[in-house]
């Protein structure tokens, strides 16, 4: 009894970790702010529904920022400090991807951190960027930002299937490489469900034993003519996996960067793609 007990807190004790990490890094934070104010009331709420909806889907934290202004930074700096000052990002490592617009200067950003450098390499930026801007120019925001995060899904579910959104030629070798990471990361996420199930066989076990009081001598559980072993047999019970966290490179979505594509990252962690519109 006391080591079903003691197993149902540890349990309990490992779930209460996994949740506390797997919750974006600062709760409450929106998914879209328009500080510029682009949106109405009806579209802001849409697209803050569907970004959350994503982020949960995919444990990436997916963002949309507008502004009037940067406080004297540049664009893909001012985001940096908006991920920083407002504690953005998935989990403890802080996967995330965000559209960052400034109006005064007509400028965009789209600034990754975490397994946004693997899931959005600097092709898939751009190819992203080339969707929305047309209608950014002309004053659409709601269909710009909703472009943005349909593509945000759609790039998200490429990388989990290991098929990053990079540019056209990718060897074998980065292609292997990046089922690999989506491989990794999948177990990691799959790994929480099954403490889960642990946890709720060890509560029901422990339900069980409740109606059962307990007994100071053994000569309780023996029969009146003894013991009788009739049959043998072992049970599978489960099976304890470990799983190491994927590193951050250097370069990743295709395994290198160049020529033969992958993601620029600067020494923040942060990796970019910023221009007018």
């Amino acid at each position: 009894m006391r080591q079903i007990r003691r197993f149902a807190l540890m349990a309990a004790a490992l779930l209460m970790f996994f949740f506390l990490t797997a919750v974006p890094a600062k709760a409450g934070s929106a998914n879209v702010e328009d500080n510029a104010g682009l949106l109405t009331q009806q579209e802001l709420q849409k697209l803050q529904e569907k970004a959350a909806e994503i982020s949960s889907k995919y444990e990436v934290g997916v963002y949309i920022r507008t502004f009037r202004g940067m406080e004297g930074y540049g664009i893909e700096e001012y985001g940096d400090y908006i991920f920083e000052r407002d504690h953005l990002g998935y989990g403890s490592d802080r996967h995330m991807i965000m559209l960052v617009i400034d109006m005064d200067s007509s400028m965009y950003d789209i600034n990754a951190y975490g397994y946004g450098n693997t899931a959005f390499t600097d092709y898939g930026k751009q190819q992203m960027a080339d969707d929305f801007l047309d209608d950014l120019s002309d004053g659409y925001y709601y269909e710009a930002f909703d472009t943005f995060l349909d593509d945000c899904d759609y790039y998200l579910t490429k990388a989990d299937e290991g098929e990053i959104i990079d540019v056209p030629g990718q060897t074998e070798a980065e292609k292997k490489a990046a089922k690999e990471a989506a491989r990794k990361r999948n177990l990691g996420i799959s790994g929480g469900t099954g403490l889960l199930s642990s946890l709720l066989v060890c509560l029901g076990l422990k339900s069980r034993m409740k109606t059962t009081g307990r007994k100071t001598t053994a000569g309780t559980y023996i029969r009146e003519h003894g013991v009788h072993m009739r049959h043998q047999a072992d049970y599978y019970h489960g099976t304890t996996r470990t799983v190491t966290p994927l590193p951050r490179n250097n370069s990743s979505g295709g395994g290198g960067g160049g020529s033969s594509g992958g993601t620029t990252i600067s020494s923040s962690g942060h990796s970019h793609h910023s221009g007018h519109f």
